[in-house]
Formats: structure tokens, C-alpha cells, sequence
């Protein structure tokens, strides 16, 4: 593990997503470690898939 809380957030890869990915890491990990300091270490994952469709 790199951090003592890791999270992972799987989302579909919109443009704007792809384009801001740093920051809403970012965004999560700051307001995890303002609501509860105590958690250490924050790490956060954004895994963006592309969207799929079957044709059945």
C-alpha cells in the first residue's frame, strides 16, 4: 500500500473527467483529511473506463 486509506473510484472517462483527473484526486483526498484528520496517509485512485454496448 502507498497510503495508510487508499480509494478507488471507478467512473466512465467523459472528456472533462479525463482532462481534471488530477484534481478531483485531489479534491477527494483534501476533503477526506479535513473531515477526519485522523486517517493518515490519503491516497486516491480514479480508474475512467470507456463505455461499452452490446448490440444483443
Amino acid at each position: 500500500m502507498i497510503g495508510d486509506i487508499e480509494l478507488e473510484i471507478s467512473a466512465h472517462a467523459f472528456e472533462e473527467r479525463v482532462k481534471k483527473q488530477d484534481e478531483i484526486c485531489l479534491e477527494v483526498m483534501n476533503y477526506l483529511k479535513n473531515k477526519k484528520p485522523s486517517l493518515g496517509n490519503v491516497k486516491v485512485w480514479l480508474k475512467l473506463s470507456e463505455l461499452g454496448h452490446s448490440w444483443e
